[in-house]
């Protein structure tokens, strides 16, 4: 048997059910109101995961030219305008490459501080290659293009065989990614004409 001091404040055996249960409520009352403020699963988000455009700087390009693509896209945001994480998958086609270590987060003042390396990378049999991004929150943060939850991803990609015309696509969401052997649905893509 545990016996509690008296002068402790908290005689168990002649205010069982007084003093201590009453403190007990006001703490469970206090955490209960408190769980929202710790960022728990009841955050409300507002807005949607979506790729909104995508350009390639250049109609036509030869084999072994490189050329700038820009993905722009748009994530859901927080009540308070904090951006949430959202996945980006780029599909580089078969007759293009994508340039190593080129990378960057284009907010429109993209400096070497901005590289952002995919985090993973899927070549596939039949050539085309697929570039997955899970960006965080504080990847995005500060970093909107245009508005509140629009941001950009800027890359370069090279030719590497002749095509009268080849696209290269992408797809936002929460946990996208990518397998080959998948039919890969873009929510947008651009052409372009690789020459000889």
């Amino acid at each position: 048997m545990i016996s509690i001091r008296p002068q402790s404040g908290y005689d168990l055996a002649k205010d069982s059910e007084g003093k201590v249960m009453k403190r007990a409520n006001v703490y469970l009352i206090v955490l209960v109101l408190l769980m929202p403020a710790c960022g728990g699963s009841g955050r409300s988000l507002q807005g949607k995961y979506s790729v909104t455009d995508v350009n390639i700087l250049a109609n036509d390009i030869e084999v072994g030219e490189s050329v700038r693509v820009e993905v722009f896209f748009e994530t859901k945001t927080e009540g308070d305008g904090t951006p949430d994480g959202v996945d980006l998958v780029v599909r580089i086609p078969a007759e293009l490459e994508y340039v190593s270590g080129t990378s960057a987060i284009y907010d429109g003042d993209t400096n070497n501080s901005d590289r952002y390396t995919p985090q993973l990378i899927t070549e596939c049999e039949t050539g085309e290659s697929y570039l997955i991004y899970e960006f965080q929150d504080f990847d995005l943060f500060n970093r909107e293009v245009g508005g509140a939850g629009n941001f950009g991803i800027r890359l370069e990609a090279r030719g590497v065989s002749p095509v009268a015309a080849t696209f290269v696509g992408a797809t936002a969401g929460d946990r996208e990614g990518f397998e080959c052997g998948e039919q890969f649905a873009a929510e947008e893509n651009e052409a372009v004409q690789v020459l000889p």
